[in-house]
C-alpha cells in the first residue's frame, strides 16, 4: 500500500510538470512581426498575438532577438511581458500607453531604454533597472503607475528628461555606482517621501526633484559637485537639506541674483558641518543656515 501511494505521488508530480513549465514558455514566432538587422540579429517590430502573458523568444529562425522596436507593443493589451536576456535595446515608444501592462521582466543585458518606452503604462507598479543599462530616454516611464523602482549596482547615469516624472514612487534608494541624475528625472512625484542619495554621486540635474510636496528632508553627499537653482523648487514639505561636505562648486542654470535655488521659494534650512567650505551664515543664497559642530 505504501508503495502504491509513493507511485501515485510521483505520477501526480510528473503530470504537473508540463503545466508548471508552460507558464514561461516562449510565444511562437508567428505571434510577432520582425525584421533582420544588419548584424544578423532580430528586431521585434510588432506583437500580433492574443496571449496577454507574453514571453518573447530569445531567437527566431535561429537568430538572436536583440531589440524591441519602435511602437512594437504600443497601446497593446498585454498584461505581462518577459524578455530574454538577449535583448539589449528597447526602442522609443515600444510600450507606450500599454494601460493593461502590470508586470515586465527586463533583460539582464539591457543597455538602452528609449524615450517614452513605458510612458503612461498606468498599471505598471514596479520595475527593476538592470545594471547594464547606460541610457534611459526622455520620459521613458513618465506618468506610469510605478510605485517602486530598484536600480541595480552598476548603473552610472539616470538620464533622460523626465525619465520617471509624474510616477507614484514613495521612496528612492540609489546604487553606489550612480554618478548623475538627469534633468527633471523625478519631478512631480506626489507620493515621494524619501530619497537616499549615494556617496559617489556627482551631478544632480536641473529640476531633478522639483514639485515633490511630501519630501521633508534630503542629504547631499560630499561628492556632489553640481546642483541647480530649481532642483528642489516647489517641494513645499521640504524643511531640511543637509550637506555632508563643502558647498557644491558648480551651480548650473544659476546667476548672481537667483543663486542655487529660487529665492522666492524659501521654505527649508540648509545644514552643513563645521569646517565645510563655501557656505555662509546666517544665510546662504537666501536660505537660512545652521552650522553643525
Amino acid at each position: 500500500m505504501k508503495t502504491i501511494r509513493v507511485l501515485l505521488a510521483f505520477l501526480l508530480l510528473f503530470m504537473m510538470l508540463p503545466a508548471c513549465g508552460s507558464a514561461d514558455a516562449e510565444n511562437p514566432a508567428s505571434d510577432f512581426e520582425y525584421e533582420e538587422n544588419e548584424d544578423g540579429t532580430i528586431t521585434i517590430t510588432s506583437y500580433i498575438g492574443t496571449d496577454p502573458d507574453v514571453v518573447i523568444p530569445s531567437a527566431i529562425q535561429s537568430k538572436s532577438v536583440t531589440k524591441i522596436g519602435v511602437n512594437a507593443f504600443r497601446k497593446n493589451s498585454a498584461t505581462s511581458v518577459i524578455m530574454p536576456n538577449t535583448i539589449i535595446e528597447i526602442a522609443a515608444d515600444a510600450f507606450y500607453q500599454c494601460d493593461r501592462l502590470q508586470a515586465i521582466t527586463l533583460s539582464t543585458n539591457l543597455v538602452q531604454i528609449g524615450s517614452s518606452a513605458f510612458q503612461e503604462c498606468a498599471r505598471l507598479k514596479s520595475i527593476t533597472i538592470p545594471s547594464q543599462v547606460r541610457a534611459i530616454g526622455d520620459q521613458a516611464f513618465d506618468s506610469s503607475g510605478l510605485e517602486t523602482i530598484a536600480f541595480e549596482d552598476g548603473i552610472e547615469i539616470i538620464g533622460g528628461y523626465g525619465a520617471f516624472a509624474c510616477t507614484q514612487i514613495k521612496q528612492l534608494v540609489f546604487p553606489s555606482t550612480l554618478k548623475e541624475i538627469g534633468d527633471s528625472a523625478f519631478a512631480a512625484c506626489p507620493n515621494l517621501e524619501s530619497v537616499a542619495l549615494n556617496e559617489g554621486l556627482v551631478t544632480i540635474g536641473h529640476k531633478a526633484f522639483v514639485n515633490n510636496p511630501k519630501l521633508k528632508e534630503i542629504i547631499i553627499p560630499k561628492t556632489v559637485e553640481t546642483v541647480t537653482e530649481m532642483d528642489f523648487n516647489m517641494c513645499s514639505g521640504l524643511k531640511k537639506i543637509m550637506f555632508e561636505g563643502d558647498a557644491p562648486t558648480t551651480f548650473e542654470f544659476s546667476d548672481s541674483v537667483s543663486g542655487v535655488w529660487e529665492p522666492y521659494d524659501v521654505h527649508f534650512t540648509v545644514y552643513y558641518h563645521e569646517g565645510a567650505e563655501g557656505f555662509t551664515s546666517p544665510e546662504w543664497y537666501g536660505y537660512p543656515t545652521v552650522c553643525i559642530p
